[in-house]
């Protein structure tokens, strides 16, 4: 089934993993993980170095939890993106039922999009260093190396007639919410109840898939984080901006998240030439402009034509764009998410963004 670039990509990163990505004395971990209880007490990580920093974060699930992988690309053109995300969620974040599910997001050139949640039958995350693995039976799986600076994703649902798999190279180093300090006793929350790791802010990104005899293929800038929470999501935030973009020698990511109270939480990364200039909880501003730019934006609030971005870039105050071109996922009163062109100092390039709102 597999094809022969997906064959030697795969043989390509094991040998780089076990040949020497993998130190003799880290020890990895597998956890099997079950569905979310509704009586379970879970013990939810908010500090590094207590586990791998892309591994699970919440032991075990309960109905109020949720820990999720997130995994994304955008072709050079800004044409194409997929988006994978794999989730062990309650009932509180997830109403549908299906637990352990995978929701992926696909655009053709064409414009056409693919929007797609699947329940996977079993779950099983590993660690080994601060990268992360897992396995959702009968959808698909990921294998991360342990410094966190490669990753393959694969989805293989012959009942859906899906197979293929995003390789990502990193080009950017990881950072937590408030710091690009990785030692063990950092401060994974991004805002009360919510944690949050980059784990790739920016990579170099090829993806090869097979949807039900349609074979594509592109490559662009790649992202993965990973998310987590103690409480109920939707209770958290009245909205939230977030997105990725590159543009020439610039890694941008960028969070701006109103909690509930009005207390406004964020964070701001740029690297250049993937050397970190700014890592912090300070220094910017996102604001949506064009159309329907009202803020906060509220469940009736429609598709804004772009961002603005003020942030800082070494001590420079920098104004950043983000135009959208296409939006490709659009669940009325809760996100919208878009492709579309990046601009900072000069550059242009490609982005990935999106906006949630809750209704309170």
């Amino acid at each position: 089934m597999w094809s022969k670039i997906s064959l030697y990509a795969c043989l390509h990163f094991a040998a780089s993993v076990l040949g020497h990505g993998v130190k003799p004395n880290l020890s990895a971990t597998v956890t099997n993980v079950p569905l979310p209880a509704k009586d379970v007490h879970s013990t939810v990580e908010f500090r590094s170095g207590q586990t791998g920093l892309d591994g699970m974060k919440v032991f075990p699930s309960n109905d109020t939890t949720v820990d999720w992988w997130y995994f994304d690309v955008v072709s050079w053109d800004h044409k194409s993106e997929i988006v994978i995300t794999f989730y062990t969620a309650g009932a509180a974040f997830n109403q549908s039922g299906t637990p352990n599910m995978v929701l992926i997001t696909y655009t053709f050139e064409n414009g056409t999009d693919l929007n797609i949640h699947l329940q996977a039958e079993d779950v099983r995350i590993g660690t080994i260093g601060n990268g992360s693995s897992g396995e959702y039976q009968g959808v698909g799986d990921w294998l991360g190396s342990s410094d966190m600076s490669q990753y393959v994703v694969r989805l293989d649902s012959p009942s859906n007639g899906i197979f293929g798999e995003i390789i990502l190279k990193s080009v950017a180093p990881p950072h937590l919410p408030c710091t690009d300090d990785l030692s063990a006793g950092g401060d994974l929350l991004l805002a009360p109840g919510v944690g949050w790791v980059n784990v790739m802010p920016d990579a170099d990104a090829s993806v090869y898939f097979n949807w039900s005899g349609t074979v594509v293929e592109f490559s662009g800038t790649g992202y993965h984080d990973k998310n987590w929470g103690n409480v109920p999501m939707g209770s958290t935030f009245r909205s939230w901006y977030w997105g990725h973009g590159r543009a020439g020698p610039y890694s941008v990511v960028w969070f701006d998240f109103l909690a509930v109270d009005g207390t406004e939480y964020k964070s701001s990364y740029v690297a250049r030439d993937g050397k970190i200039l700014n890592a912090a909880c300070e220094g910017i501003k996102v604001r949506p402009f064009g159309a329907n730019s009202t803020y906060p934006p509220t469940t009736t609030t429609g598709s804004p034509s772009g961002f603005n971005i003020e942030l800082l870039v070494g001590h420079e105050n920098t104004q950043a764009k983000a135009t959208v071109t296409h939006e490709f996922l659009n669940v009325p009163g809760a996100i919208q998410r878009w492709i579309g062109s990046f601009e900072i100092l000069g550059f242009e390039g490609t982005a990935l963004f999106e906006q949630l709102v809750d209704s309170h």
